[in-house]
């Protein structure tokens, strides 16, 4: 049932305001430019999941793909209040309101709503995701391995990923705890 509700909020909402989304947005999507250390810009790339639905749906996939629980239980207040002030200078360089155009209260019940998907995308990306560029080759340097780990069956794959490297059964448990959260406080 969770699931189906992540599949329905990849449509447009009837809510909340829709902006395009891009639908894959994760560290490798994004290219970044830097003065030595200094980051100066981005670009995003890889826009073949490109949608139009709340453009939380982008924020709480990246949230909860890159971090760490611990630092979203007691930080995620905090990077959606700099996400949105950041949004609200953006809009204002165009000369509009931003309370008019999504107001922060609009945006804090966006993100909430979104919760869901942030958690389920997480889930089904992360176990690629978080693999070892050497692990990786053992899913893309195989026709057979990458027709069985991404299309058919990933649990062997995932266990052996679990048993190897101690980050990656505590990344993958702790998604797991906020699916389990998020069905039990939505009733799923």
């Amino acid at each position: 049932i969770a699931f189906d509700s992540f599949q329905q909020k990849l449509k447009k909402s009837n809510i909340y305001r829709n902006t395009l989304w891009h639908g894959d947005l994760w560290t490798t999507n994004i290219l970044f430019k830097f003065d030595n250390i200094i980051p100066l810009d981005c670009r995003l790339v890889d826009f073949q999941l490109i949608r139009y639905c709340p453009p939380a749906q982008d924020l709480m996939s990246h949230i909860y793909l890159t971090t760490e629980k611990e630092t979203r239980v007691q930080f995620l207040p905090l990077l959606l209040q700099e996400y949105y002030e950041e949004l609200t200078n953006i809009v204002t360089s165009f000369g509009l309101d931003v309370e008019t155009v999504f107001s922060f209260k609009e945006f804090q019940a966006s993100c909430e709503y979104m919760r869901c998907q942030g958690v389920c995308v997480a889930l089904l990306y992360a176990p690629i995701n978080l693999t070892k560029a050497e692990d990786r080759l053992t899913i893309f340097g195989d026709e057979d391995n990458f027709d069985r780990i991404m299309k058919n069956d990933r649990r062997e794959f995932i266990q052996a990923m679990m048993s190897k490297y101690p980050f990656y059964r505590e990344r993958i448990g702790e998604l797991v705890e906020d699916f389990y959260e998020l069905c039990e406080k939505e009733q799923y």
